[in-house]
């Protein structure tokens, strides 16, 4: 959706003071709860709530922290809610949507590993971790494949469907270091994950093929795939990169994990295409 012009305006250089003051009183009147928005350099805004912080590319948003909580808990906790000490491998971090969520369950014993390739999305997650405290949670800019190497993304919105990976997708003009998730692991000295959470526009299809060495750590993994998108009434795409739900659930199941029933019965298209996978 088109910004109104008037805070086009307001988001030049020299005026986001006054935008960020009118969207403090605009969010603070819409939930009833104080909120105070601040500009922070490079064109974010941090967003403080009484329940916790977010930093945005938005001066106003309707986003809240207890709905990125009640959206982790329902899209990727939905199979296994991570519990104190748990080691969670979150791969397409984003802005750190989840990452916030996961560090409260895991605590201080436990560790998040955020990786993001998108830079402008990756410098978001970066001071999403730095005003919530997240010392828990590692951010690495980075893009999971199947091999390691430098691929290009698109520098369409950040965080959005124009964020994948050229190797396949077309083009793109920021190049990435790509890493396979058996690297992760054994940089990172990793003996169990208990959570693979994967949210990456299609490249699953890739990254599955790249942990081999790893599946015996993992116990359990919540991943999106994006079949969604061909469906009639969304952007489409080459299906070739897009489907990917049967490859990824032939690939768990012939891996030994078992499987959640598909979330046919909710309404929500993309909802049906996650896999849960559990081993035993």
């Amino acid at each position: 959706m088109n910004k109104l012009p008037s805070i086009r305006i307001l988001r030049r250089p020299g005026f986001r003071w006054l935008a960020a003051t009118g969207a403090s009183v605009a969010e603070t009147l819409a939930r009833r709860r104080p909120t105070i928005v601040q500009p922070l350099p490079g064109k974010v805004f941090l967003h403080r709530h009484v329940d916790g912080k977010m930093v945005l590319p938005d001066v106003y948003s309707r986003m809240t922290p207890q709905k990125l909580k009640d959206d982790t808990y329902d899209i990727f906790c939905f199979g296994y809610t991570p519990a104190e000490g748990d080691t969670v491998l979150d791969i397409g971090a984003g802005w750190g949507e989840e990452a916030i969520t996961f560090s409260r369950l895991v605590g201080t014993k436990g560790r998040v590993i955020g990786i993001e390739a998108h830079p402008d999305t990756y410098r978001r997650l970066v001071l999403n971790c730095k005003y919530n405290h997240l010392h828990n949670v590692t951010p690495l800019q980075l893009a999971v494949a199947d091999v390691e190497g430098i691929i290009a993304i698109d520098d369409g919105r950040p965080g959005g469907a124009g964020s994948v990976a050229a190797k396949i997708a077309g083009s793109g003009n920021s190049n990435v270091q790509a890493v396979t998730i058996d690297s992760i692991v054994s940089s990172h000295d990793i003996d169990c994950i208990d959570l693979v959470k994967m949210n990456i526009e299609g490249a699953e299809q890739l990254a599955i093929r790249g942990m081999s060495k790893s599946l015996t750590k993992i116990r359990h993994v919540a991943i999106s795939c994006h079949d969604f998108v061909l469906q009639p009434g969304f952007a489409g795409g080459d299906p070739a990169w897009f489907a990917t739900y049967d490859i990824v659930t032939t690939f768990l199941e012939k891996a030994g994990f078992k499987l959640a029933q598909q979330r046919l019965t909710d309404t929500r298209p993309w909802v049906q295409f996650y896999v849960y996978g559990s081993r035993a």
